[in-house]
């Protein structure tokens, strides 16, 4: 049985490596045996974007990388970009789910939201897919990640129709936010115009607990993305679908995962107007809000095989498979 040790290092706060890629390296091949270790040196080692200093310098480094001119956020509190590979590590993989591309370096793989197949050495691995323990069979998800996300529909129930209360809640859009981004804030003034719209998250001082609790007194809730880029797509749309609420959301998902049906997309719309206008439509209609909540958010399936053979091919040309 071949043995595996495997490093992480700059990840988020809360992270536990058996919730999702211990299991995942294990799912390459039968009879794999993957070790975490803290130090020393390290068979593979996945590398992350977090840490306890904020950077702009960073955010603004990125931002200017980018192909496509985009508008300049705050930067995103506690990420900052890896320098490059540990040299102790055999085999370096770079990962992120936030809206960071893939960095210049020595890496032998990047795991990311980016769907560019002109990226050479890139695997498409978005936030959202981690948020499906199911994901990772035939090795289960640890028990830490079982329990965090209980709660949350499955994949099967995302991709079904199901019967919501949606038409009959009292509330009529809401919003849990931290980052006062200026479409996000705009949205939420125009949306205003239709009815009141609650804004709660650490922005306002109105700390949710539980993102359930109130998405389901509200029809609507808006869950923007921090930036609108092909494939960045996080935990937002599931969040607020999982509790029968229609999401109002602005980002880009080419890959045909996502049903539009489900979703009022603002990246779809000419501007904040055609966008207002349309949630106007839906509330107004107590079918219409029926019938979208209905929807699957899911139209098909993600899947891991292609992240497995990838990171198995480059453990494979170093040696260690």
């Amino acid at each position: 049985m071949p043995q595996i040790s495997v490093r992480f290092r700059n990840f988020w706060p809360d992270f536990i490596p058996e919730d999702f890629f211990i299991p995942l390296v294990q799912g390459i091949a039968s009879g794999i045996d993957v070790v975490a270790v803290t130090d020393g040196p390290a068979d593979l080692e996945f590398v992350s974007v977090f840490d306890s200093r904020a950077s702009l310098v960073t955010e603004v480094t990125r931002r200017l990388s980018s192909r496509a001119p985009r508008r300049l956020s705050p930067a995103l509190a506690g990420l900052h970009a890896p320098v490059g590979p540990d040299p102790t590590a055999r085999v370096s993989v770079w990962y992120s789910g936030e809206n960071i591309r893939p960095p210049r370096g020595d890496w032998d793989l990047y795991l990311s939201f980016d769907a560019d197949s002109r990226l050479s050495r890139n695997c498409y691995l978005p936030l959202w897919w981690l948020q499906f323990p199911e994901l990772l069979a035939p090795i289960p998800a640890g028990p830490a990640a079982q329990k965090r996300y209980a709660d949350l529909p499955t994949l099967f129930d995302c991709m079904s129709s199901r019967t919501t209360d949606t038409a009959d809640r009292p509330g009529f859009a809401c919003a849990i936010i931290g980052n006062p981004e200026p479409v996000r804030m705009r949205a939420i003034d125009a949306l205003r115009q239709i009815g009141p719209v609650e804004v709660f998250g650490r922005l306002t001082g109105r700390p949710v607990p539980n993102k359930a609790d109130v998405l389901r007194d509200y029809r609507f809730a808006l869950c923007f993305e921090n930036d609108v880029y092909p494939g960045y797509v996080t935990e937002k749309l599931i969040d607020v679908w999982a509790a029968g609420t229609i999401p109002l959301w602005s980002g880009l998902e080419p890959q045909g995962f996502m049903n539009a049906a489900a979703i009022v997309n603002l990246a779809t719309f000419a501007g904040l107007d055609e966008f207002t206008a349309a949630v106007a439509g839906i509330d107004a209609d107590r079918a219409a809000v029926a019938e979208m909540a209905t929807q699957p958010l899911l139209l098909r399936r993600p899947s891991l095989d292609a992240v497995r053979v990838e990171i198995g091919r480059v453990l494979s040309i170093a040696g260690i498979l």
